[in-house]
């Protein structure tokens, strides 16, 4: 009699390792269906011979803790994601903002409501003012505004030669404004359109010439170099604010021009 063993096919799982009894269609540990092939037939490479079996309920506890893993990380559309970019990164960033939601990015720029709102606050104040107060803030706007035309023509007009000249004659009594001014058409001479003033100064006028001569402007350091002016000086110049004076003096009477 031939002694010859059959060689019995021993089953494993190929997913949890299991062994299952030859015939077996599907594993008696995690339900997968098995492959029915013996270990002589099967590949080396596709033999799954396990050192130890592991528990069911420790297979199942594995699988769940997987996919709750694989369902956090996987990424809410098909678009791959740059280095940097993923679901982890974003989360790190979210949660050091400070009160930030876990995995919320952080809000570092205004929404278009929130501008929008604040818009629309900065419009409501004129808005919300009733017709009265309207017309007073009105009124005094327009009051401010008048004041400063006013202040400006006058700044101008004395700065001009005629409303410099016309400026002083109230700080003079009308008889010695009369006789020096009205009387002596060489005292002030305006010509070239208002841009030249030509004024004769003795020593008689004096007072008036320097009143003129503050209201345009005059320095002090041009007024003493006229008073310190000699015959044997010549003719002189200075100018300041846009304005030239050229003067002489010929022992009795001083001749300046002004031009701007």
């Amino acid at each position: 009699m031939r002694k010859n063993k059959e060689r019995t096919g021993a089953m494993f799982c190929h997913k949890c390792g299991a062994q299952a009894v030859p015939g077996q269609q599907f594993c008696p540990q995690c339900g997968t269906k098995l492959v029915a092939a013996e270990v002589g037939a099967m590949p080396l490479a596709s033999a799954q011979v396990p050192s130890a079996q592991v528990p069911s309920a420790q297979v199942a506890s594995a699988q769940s803790l997987q996919s709750s893993v694989l369902s956090q990380i996987s990424p809410q559309s098909s678009t791959p994601q740059s280095p940097g970019s993923g679901p982890f990164v974003q989360q790190a960033v979210g949660s050091s903002a400070a009160g930030a939601q876990p995995g919320a990015m952080p809000n570092s720029a205004p929404s278009v409501a929130a501008v929008a709102t604040a818009a629309t606050a900065k419009s409501s104040g004129w808005n919300s003012l009733d017709k009265n107060t309207r017309l007073v803030v009105i009124a005094a706007a327009c009051v401010v505004v008048l004041a400063f035309c006013v202040f400006f023509y006058l700044r101008v007009s004395h700065r001009s030669f005629q409303g410099a000249i016309d400026s002083c004659q109230s700080q003079f009594d009308s008889e010695h404004w009369n006789l020096n001014v009205n009387e002596d058409p060489s005292m002030f001479e305006i010509s070239d359109g208002g841009k030249t003033l030509t004024a004769e100064i003795t020593d008689y006028n004096a007072d008036i010439a320097t009143c003129v001569f503050d209201k345009l402007g005059m320095p002090d350091s041009v007024h003493a170099k006229m008073s310190k002016t000699r015959a044997l000086d010549g003719t002189l110049t200075d100018s300041w604010g846009g304005i030239k004076a050229t003067w002489m003096y010929d022992g009795e009477t001083m001749s300046v021009v002004l031009e701007r």
